[in-house]
């Protein structure tokens, strides 16, 4: 019997994104197998939303890292092995290789980025145009072919007030350049603890906030997803992959 999920969204402040869970109390065990049960059902809720799912509570995974895992492969059926893909040995999860570790504490030890000048707007708000807010991206879009969909799971997140995490709708941007040469930023992200955020990086961009590292610390696992990439990268071997001798 399949389960039902709940769906909702835009996201609060935004007009895109969805927030997603069971219904009643169900865990992240429960979750992953409600995932698995219907497969299709979590990959059409997150192009329904935009490109943007929260799934909250979901902190269980980490202490039990093969359900992130588990979770990734719902999305597509390739699930990126950073211990083949030349990513340094301190970010990479020491008992499943697929998490990407993103923490500002030892053994990883990855500042935050730089404080923006001006810092905040008038308003109170934070900057997201250049050149004050810098480093708005997919990932890796570099590769060819890119990732398809992004896995984040706030394990240790810094406190809300602090911000962390902006999103843009990539679709929505790309709409506005003809006549205008802009995009608007609809939302801005803030981690409570569990927090599992599913990114789309084919219709989404996003940016990274700085918070003070001196006096905080913040620990996020990531997956990358791929194995979708379309007719325009038919036949072509992974580029970040090293040809077999």
């Amino acid at each position: 019997m399949r389960a039902s999920f709940v769906s909702t969204g835009p996201l609060p402040g935004a007009r895109f994104g969805g927030r997603v869970c069971l219904p009643g109390t169900a865990g992240a065990a429960a979750l992953v197998e409600a995932a698995e049960a219907d497969p299709a059902a979590l990959p059409r809720l997150l192009a329904e939303a935009g490109g943007v799912l929260l799934l909250p509570a979901m902190g269980a995974m980490a202490e039990a890292p093969g359900l992130l895992l588990r979770l990734s492969r719902v999305f597509g059926p390739e699930v990126e092995n950073y211990r083949t893909t030349g990513m340094a040995p301190n970010m990479v999860h020491p008992a499943v290789p697929e998490i990407f570790i993103v923490s500002n504490t030892p053994p990883v030890s990855r500042p935050p980025p730089k404080r923006p000048d001006p810092p905040f707007n008038p308003d109170g708000s934070l900057p997201v145009q250049f050149p004050h807010r810098r480093g708005w991206h997919t990932d890796q879009s570099y590769r060819r072919p890119p990732p398809d969909i992004s896995l984040f799971l706030a394990v240790v997140p810094v406190p809300r007030d602090q911000r962390q995490t902006l999103f843009a709708d990539g679709t929505a941007a790309y709409a506005a350049l003809p006549p205008a040469l802009k995009a608007r930023v609809d939302g801005v992200h803030e981690w409570t603890a569990g927090d599992l955020v599913v990114r789309d990086n084919r219709c989404t961009v996003h940016a990274a906030t700085r918070f003070d590292a001196e006096r905080l610390e913040r620990v996020i696992w990531r997956t990358t997803v791929g194995g979708n990439p379309g007719p325009g990268y038919a036949g072509e071997r992974p580029s970040w992959l090293a040809a077999a001798e």
